[in-house]
């Protein structure tokens, strides 16, 4: 089960901040992508050094491999690292030798709020085990539009109830057995027939069938409790319809009307990271705002 942080914890917290410089402070926000730890050892073993950063993310590795790389990495660090990684359909895609559930659109076909439980569960266990603390997941887009390549076969289908509450019983698997999960992606996919990772998609609901339909999976999975929320690489015209020179909308990411007005609303208690893409690479900013307890994310 995850828990809030106890006095001692909280005092070390504010200790140990204390002593950072700006760019240590700047570091804390970052989790760099390692994938499947093919990386030059040496140049990341200076930059660890340098640079104390707030976590890393974890491709597709065995699960011992997993073990080992992390803990070794853990060992570089002043600081312990945030380890994030992928399980939507549970660990055995991203931890090899973990059980290999099926895409999350055959959990919506089952219909089944204690499979979809067992899902997280497993998920939090063999995650865990291989040293991940954080999933981004899972995914409460909504399949509004049947060719849109994101949410897809990694949603829970296009009825908004029965996704909200099948997300609900795989977030408590997760969080319950000591994994940390993350709703996404805000302020939903699912809409058009792009890929956010290549352009700003856009879902063009209205407010009224934003709420009825993106914005139900949110808000549930916020009142259950959630730890973090995705931002996505997503424009919401209904509440944002400005547009660059270009015509193009600004997408959630980096929208503060969006981000600080529309999801901060629903007083959401966590932490906030934007995910960046990068010359093929991928890296992670993380905000926490003060005395809250986890992790509210989004792409950048």
């Amino acid at each position: 089960m995850l828990e809030p942080l106890s006095e001692a914890q909280k005092r070390w917290v504010e200790a140990t901040f204390a002593t950072l410089r700006t760019e240590d402070k700047v570091a804390q926000l970052l989790l760099p992508t390692l994938g499947s730890y093919d990386y030059r050892r040496e140049a990341v073993d200076a930059f660890l050094a340098d640079r104390p950063v707030g976590g890393i993310f974890v491709g597709i590795a065995d699960r011992d491999q997993h073990r080992a790389e992390i803990a070794q990495l853990q060992a570089r660090c002043s600081i312990p690292l945030v380890v994030a990684s992928d399980l939507e359909a549970g660990a055995g895609h991203f931890v090899r030798g973990g059980v290999p559930f099926p895409e999350p659109l055959a959990v919506a076909a089952a219909d089944d709020p204690q499979l979809a439980y067992a899902l997280g569960t497993a998920a939090a266990r063999e995650g865990r085990y291989a040293g991940v603390h954080w999933t981004f997941a899972p995914v409460v887009d909504v399949n509004v539009n049947p060719d849109n390549p994101i949410a897809n076969t990694r949603s829970l289908g296009d009825d908004p109830e029965r996704v909200a509450r099948l997300a609900e019983a795989i977030m408590r698997g997760m969080q319950e057995h000591g994994l940390a999960a993350c709703a996404k992606h805000f302020p939903g996919d699912g809409v058009d027939d792009l890929d956010q990772h290549t352009v700003t998609t856009v879902n063009t609901l209205s407010r009224q069938e934003w709420y009825r339909i993106s914005g139900l999976p949110f808000r549930r999975a916020i009142a259950a409790g959630v730890w973090s929320i995705m931002v996505g690489h997503i424009a919401l015209p209904a509440w944002d319809a400005t547009q660059n020179a270009c015509g193009v909308y600004c997408p959630a990411s980096i929208n503060h009307t969006l981000v600080t007005g529309l999801l901060r609303r629903t007083r959401i208690s966590g932490a906030h990271c934007n995910r960046r893409h990068e010359h093929g690479r991928c890296g992670w900013l993380c905000q926490a705002p003060g005395k809250n307890r986890g992790l509210h994310c989004g792409r950048l």
